[in-house]
Parts: C-alpha cells; structure tokens; sequence
C-alpha cells in the first residue's frame, strides 16, 4: 500500500499540495511515507510557478543606496489628512538618540522602494554580551503603504543573522500632527534599547538550553511554512541548515551546534536562509513571527527536552 501511495504521490508532483492535509489524518502517511526531504520537495514543485512570480516582485523592490541619497530623497506634499515626513527627519533623530543614549554604531545600511517614497535602514550598535550585536531598525513609507517606525532586533556576530523583536518596536501613522508626537516616541524606543539587551541576553540562553526533538523540529518547520515565516520554496534550505549549520551558504556554522538540537539551533538554521531574502521591507514581519513561535514553543516545555 505504502508503495502505490508513494508513486500515486510522485506522478501528481507539480499538482499535489501537500499543505491541504497539515491538520488531518493523512498527514501523518506523508510523514511515514517520505522523509522531510522528499516532502520539501512536494512543497517545491507544488508552490513553483508562484514562485516565479514572487522571485521578481523579492528581486525588482528595495534598492540598497548611500545614506547621502536617502537624505537628499524629498517627500511629497501632504494632504489635510496624510502627512508625509523626510526620511532625514527619521534617520537623524535616530542616530541623535543613540548617540544621546551613549550607543555606539559599528555598521548602517539603508535602501530605498518605489521611487524613494519607501526607505528602510538599518543600524548594528556595539553590544555588552558576546556573540551577537544589536540592531535598529527604521522604516517610513510617503505612498501610505506602512506607518513609519522603529524595531530592535539582534543579529549574531559569526555569521550576521538577524532577529527581529516584537515587543520592541514604534510606530506612527502619517496623520497631521505626525511630527508633534514622533520625537517623544523615538526617545522612549531608543532609550529602552540597553534594558532589550538585558532580556534578549537572557532568553538566548534560555534557547539554547532548550532542545527539539527531531519530531518536533520536523513540525515546527512546517508551522512555520503556514505562519508565512518562509515560503515552501526554502524549506529545503531550513532542513538542510537544521542537519548542517551554514551547508546552504558554504560557511562553517558549526558554532550553532554547540549547545545540541537546541532552539538556539533552530532559530539561526531559518535566519541563515532569511539573511539573503532580498525583500528587507519584509524581514521584520517574518522574524517577529519567528520569534513569537520560538517563544510559544519553549513556553509549552516544562522541561529541556521538549
């Protein structure tokens, strides 16, 4: 029977959505049938030519740019209800506080999207612990698509993976009185910057020392494909960088098996293959999903092994 399945599978290939079984019974024949491999691969050949699709729209949107051209991009005239603000007004007020805040910025980068009207930047700050720095992150959108905003995150020093974080981020929608409001709220978010690191110091180790089962690795994988942290397209790659840190990008990672089948483990085999998703706009939304489900997960173990 396991057999007949298994080619009846195959021979649908391109067809097969193999996400429309996830919560019955029949996924657990899947699961018997192939090994996570081959049901990656089901994935692949099923989301393909929206992949195609997808590919352009990641590939054709921001443009990484100079500080100089972000500064000297204009905003368009408001309206009695939508205020534009310069992306130079969010870039200097952040890099006023941090400095205010006796933050130190190794390395800044910055990319513009429709025409200029989106930015997105992103500043590295020297960080207290080992292993890792913190990172600001700063968005402002003129064409109404997002409010402008703020979020801190983290990435780690071996191999620039980057994390962001939910709980700590700002916000402002471009009403009128945008510029009233949006200095007072940037001076709280920076200035709560060394109290993230503190707490982002101790959940790290609270990651690594909590393990996954192969079982539950394989799970939260494809949970993750359903929260829309990666596409169905790199879940090869998150299984490959979850057996052999840093196998898809060539690089010794080896560093994250240190501490076993760890979440710790876990969550860099995703941010490796996030690292080279072109779409920066959309790399916040992504790890603050994976860091929710990272959280729910270690959560629900009352012990180590979960």
């Amino acid at each position: 029977m396991a057999g007949g399945d298994s080619r009846h599978l195959k021979e649908r290939g391109k067809h097969y959505n193999p996400f429309l079984h996830l919560t019955q019974p029949y996924y657990q024949k899947i699961r018997t049938i192939y090994s996570l491999h081959t049901y990656a691969i089901l994935c692949y050949n099923y989301a393909k030519q929206e992949i195609k699709i997808m590919s352009l729209i990641l590939h054709c949107g921001a443009k990484r740019v100079e500080k100089q051209d972000v500064l000297d991009c204009p905003a368009p005239d408001g309206t009695p209800t939508h205020q534009p603000i310069e992306h130079s007004y969010l870039i200097e007020e952040t890099e006023k506080l941090i400095k205010e805040n006796d933050l130190l910025i190794k390395d800044e980068a910055f990319a513009l999207s429709n025409g200029g009207m989106r930015m997105f930047g992103m500043y590295k700050l020297d960080s207290p612990f080992d292993g890792y720095s913190t990172t600001v992150g700063i968005r402002n959108s003129n064409d109404k698509r997002f409010a402008a905003g703020a979020v801190i995150g983290t990435n780690t020093t071996v191999c620039d993976n980057l994390m962001f974080h939910g709980e700590y981020k700002m916000q402002r929608k471009h009403t009128k009185y945008i510029y009233d409001y949006l200095s007072e709220l940037m001076g709280s978010f920076v200035g709560n910057i060394p109290m993230f690191q503190n707490i982002r110091e101790r959940e790290i180790n609270k990651l690594k020392a909590t393990k996954i089962s192969n079982d539950r690795a394989n799970r939260f994988i494809i949970e993750c494909v359903k929260r829309k942290v990666v596409p169905p397209s790199q879940v090869l790659q998150v299984v490959k960088e979850w057996e052999k840190p840093g196998s898809t990008v060539n690089k010794d990672y080896s560093v994250f098996n240190e501490h076993g089948d760890s979440l710790w483990k876990m969550q860099n085999a995703f941010t490796t293959v996030l690292h080279n998703n072109k779409n920066v706009f959309g790399l916040p939304e992504k790890t603050i999903n994976l860091n929710k489900m990272l959280s729910s997960y270690r959560s629900e173990s009352s012990t180590v092994q979960i």
